[in-house]
């Protein structure tokens, strides 16, 4: 059965012309993007030849507007999803129905985060073009999109979180970019202060080597570390963690590709946050 909830969100959304315009202009700036960049190839191939391989410089840019788009779009669409309720004096009646609280935070999860997947499967075509020129495997193109939905999960999971916290929308809309913007900068902040002083101490005793274990904690919830990984293996054919240091390679820790760590790490995260959403809002909660 599908959850109520789910139900209601995407009839609501799909009845307005909001979303249908949405798809259109990220789609549009897909094309445009790619339209720019190919028509510059192609008038450069007279002289020298088209390279396939250039077209990679596309799918990294591709990619990194998908990417922005999934952090920008997700807390404006899941950031009133519990706040908006308490504003409209509803949440409430709906804790009175038959929905367990962990339905309803998943359901309202769920469809913000199922608008997003309907743009990211309509950009699907622009990719396609990518491969028709060749240059890029199969794989990296199903693996940017499915990329791009876990870590359309994760944020919506966190904003879903800070919505269940926080009465206004406003705020938990701006907690989340905050909390995003930390998780992306603050550890690739953190892990270059640490690398710098380890470098620093290995050039005095010639021993010290980057421990991965720190690597992978600081990197474990940072998307942007395996969407760079994704991009490092397709130009470079290396991990992440190959780039910082040869040391981090060895064992089997350093053998693990930093992205599965995060699509690993963001799902189980995001059913934590999902939890204790749902116990804030349960009216049962102990106290």
């Amino acid at each position: 059965m599908i959850n109520p909830i789910i139900k209601r969100e995407v009839q609501t959304s799909l009845r307005t012309w909001k979303l249908f315009f949405s798809i259109f202009l990220y789609v549009a700036m897909l094309l445009l993007v790619t339209w720019i960049f190919l028509d510059m190839q192609l008038s450069q191939a007279v002289y020298g030849g088209f390279s396939p391989a250039s077209v990679r410089y596309l799918y990294g840019i591709l990619a990194g507007v998908q990417m922005v788009f999934v952090y920008l779009a997700v807390p404006s669409l899941t950031a009133g999803s519990i706040s908006g309720e308490r504003e409209k004096q509803t949440l409430d009646i709906l804790l009175t129905t038959k929905m367990r609280p962990f339905s309803i935070v998943f359901g309202k999860l769920a469809a913000g985060v199922g608008l997003v997947f309907l743009m990211l499967l309509s950009a699907l075509p622009v990719y396609a073009a990518l491969y028709y020129f060749g240059g890029i495997p199969i794989g990296y193109l199903l693996g940017a999109t499915g990329f791009a939905i876990v870590s359309a999960i994760f944020v919506g999971a966190i904003s879903v979180f800070f919505s269940c916290l926080y009465q206004r929308t406003m705020i938990a809309m701006l907690l989340t970019y905050l909390f995003c913007a930390l998780l992306l900068f603050g550890t690739a902040g953190g892990y270059l202060v640490y690398y710098i002083q380890v470098m620093n101490q290995a050039t005095a005793t010639m021993q010290a080597q980057p421990s991965h274990a720190v690597f992978y904690v600081l990197f474990a919830l940072n998307p942007g570390a395996g969407f760079a990984e994704i991009l490092v293996r397709l130009f470079q054919n290396m991990t992440l963690n190959q780039v910082f240091a040869s040391g981090l390679s060895n064992g089997v820790m350093g053998n693990v590709p930093i992205w599965v760590v995060n699509v690993i790490s963001e799902l189980a995260a995001s059913v934590g946050l999902l939890s204790l959403a749902a116990r804030r809002i349960n009216p049962l909660r102990r106290r």
